[in-house]
């Protein structure tokens, strides 16, 4: 096997000399952030949505579509998700 000096240091024309090794770990760090930043994303758009839900059923409350134990158990439920 034929060692040179690669782009970073020291390693081999097989694939190891740029970065030493730490372009795996690298790539592996850079998943996990954009899996934090979908993750976060996602629930952010599910609480919005759950705050939509809620404003809804309080207008159908306030405007006497359904009674306040309608009204209690429907949100209890909601708060539950």
């Amino acid at each position: 096997m034929i060692f040179s000096r690669g782009l970073f240091g020291l390693g081999s024309h097989c694939g190891i000399g740029f970065l030493g090794g730490w372009h795996f770990l690298i790539m592996i760090g850079l998943a996990f952030v954009l899996a934090a930043i979908v993750i976060i994303a996602v629930r952010r758009k599910r609480a919005h949505r759950n705050d939509l839900v809620l404003d809804i059923l309080k207008r159908r409350f306030i405007s006497g579509e359904i009674s306040e134990q309608e009204y209690l158990s429907r949100k209890e439920i909601l708060s539950r998700k």
